[in-house]
């Protein structure tokens, strides 16, 4: 799998630390992440965690580790965050389409199970602060929806809370690609198709954890950064196109006026935002996972254990320094949004003044 390609390199920069004393998901997992993770420290993959044998779990994946942030952009560590930024933004300007492969190649096919035999909580779904409203298996997801107008396809990142063996919560925010598509097939009176990845390449969570053009397909950028297609092929259950290295996939449906009680979800900014509330849910009609596989989990905290912080700065620093310079605007050294804010609250711009009005243009 790529996942399975990017720990080996992890391994190979002293980036990864394997544990095999058995851990709980159970708030456990989450706990020893958040005391690790605030500081440099390395990616964290449990293999043995209680009540899920043969399952692993990755958390830390990034973190506020620029080493593996360079990893992740396919780039060597550097000793500064803007050399890191420049380097994504080159890249963030190229787009390449996702090549498909026979549905045999892909990894994720090694075992798929349907109906009545489906049990998504054999996976080790994870409770990671003491008021969530239940065990989330998505987190560090890749979730694939589509247009039905445009068939434009859109990767994003939801959470999903468990509701029970083949019933999964999908919690999108009012404007986000996915609640917009779903919108539009509940107004056909059609059930939106969807599915849900785990144990995926970073690479693709962090693509899909970010606002990109709604016209736009995040495979492209996921490519463009990768320097080569990703390979998906086409589900004859959704239609939709998943991606063949990635280790779990559930495939279903949302059907209009379904919903649960979701949440509440401990959020990045080490507050609960939402209380739960009605969410959609997805009726999982297909599993599909490769022998012993590896769910990848987002700790959403305060501060530096946040996974999402650096690479949220890093990326939005890429996009506004960019747009800076297609308006013209001369004299950019450097722009970085600050982790500690998830990269959304505060962004700095560092210019050499050249004209009066200068700083103001900014």
């Amino acid at each position: 799998s790529d996942l399975d390609a990017w720990l080996e390199k992890g391994v190979a920069l002293g980036e990864l630390k394997l544990i095999t004393a058995q851990v709980d998901p159970e708030l456990e997992a989450a706990t020893i992440t958040y005391l690790v993770g605030s500081g440099k420290s390395p990616a964290l993959l449990f293999e043995n965690i209680k009540g899920h044998p043969g399952h692993k779990a990755l958390y830390n994946m990034i973190g506020c580790n620029l080493s593996r942030f360079c990893l992740m952009i396919g780039e060597a560590p550097v000793d500064h965050p803007l050399k890191a930024v420049q380097a994504l933004q080159k890249k963030f300007g190229r787009k390449i389409p996702p090549r498909e492969v026979p549905a045999a190649q892909a990894i994720c096919n090694q075992n798929i199970v349907e109906g009545e035999a489906i049990d998504i909580r054999m996976f080790p779904a994870q409770r990671m602060w003491p008021l969530d409203g239940g065990r989330y298996i998505g987190t560090g997801d890749a979730v694939i929806t589509k247009d039905p107008d445009t068939g434009r396809i859109n990767v994003g990142t939801y959470r999903m809370m468990i509701k029970g063996p083949r019933e999964v919560g999908v919690y999108t925010s009012p404007g986000k690609d996915a609640t917009i598509d779903r919108e539009k097939w509940w107004k056909l009176g059609k059930p939106m198709p969807i599915a849900a990845c785990y144990g995926i390449d970073p690479l693709l969570f962090l693509v899909a954890a970010t606002s990109l053009p709604k016209t736009e397909c995040e495979y492209d950028y996921y490519s463009g950064i990768n320097g080569a297609p990703i390979e998906v092929f086409v589900s004859d259950l959704t239609g939709l196109p998943l991606p063949a290295r990635a280790e779990i996939v559930l495939e279903g449906f949302l059907y209009p006026d379904e919903t649960f009680a979701e949440g509440p979800f401990g959020e990045f900014t080490g507050y609960y935002g939402r209380p739960s509330g009605a969410t959609p849910y997805m009726r999982v009609e297909r599993v599909r996972h490769r022998d012993n596989p590896t769910l990848t989990c987002a700790l959403m905290a305060d501060g530096a254990a946040n996974e999402a912080g650096l690479f949220w700065a890093a990326l939005r620093s890429a996009g506004i320094w960019a747009d800076l310079e297609k308006l013209g605007i001369p004299g950019i050294k450097g722009v970085w949004s600050i982790p500690e804010a998830a990269g959304w609250g505060i962004t700095v711009v560092s210019i050499k003044q050249l004209y009066a009005g200068h700083a103001p243009q900014v």
